[in-house]
């Protein structure tokens, strides 16, 4: 019996490269507990807020579904009281700005302008969201 992987032609150079990239995996690895210690230990500055937070992203997983997934999440937490925080990318704005579900694309970004669409919660963007968690 095959694996769907083992029987997808599509999928035989992504084999071929993953001797490449295992060193490169345990380099990024490495980075990581290296920041994780650096937050712990309080050699990073952390953002206390006082109110839970659930962060959903990824640094490298553009694609990956977190725009839906926020969007299920807020429909599941639609009984509490809660806003979505995003850094708006792919718009120009840098303060801390309400997106409404007919804002610019162009100024907000995309996700946002969707997420202010399909949810019933506040939706805002900022770059500085850790300062923007703290003003909401």
């Amino acid at each position: 019996m095959t694996t769907v992987q083992q029987r997808d032609p599509r999928l035989s150079w992504q084999r071929r490269l993953q001797p490449l990239l295992r060193p490169a995996s345990w380099l990024y690895a490495g980075v990581q507990a290296v920041r994780r210690s650096a937050y712990r230990r309080g050699l990073i500055p952390s953002t206390p807020v006082t109110v839970p937070v659930i962060s959903v992203g990824s640094l490298l997983a553009g694609g990956a579904g977190k725009t839906p997934f926020v969007a299920h999440l807020a429909g599941m937490l639609e009984d509490k009281r809660i806003a979505v925080l995003s850094r708006g990318y792919g718009g120009r704005t840098v303060a801390l700005h309400q997106v409404s579900a007919d804002a610019d694309p162009g100024e907000v970004g995309d996700e946002a302008v969707l997420l202010a669409r399909q949810i019933p919660s506040d939706v805002w963007v900022a770059r500085d969201r850790a300062e923007a968690a703290r003003r909401m």
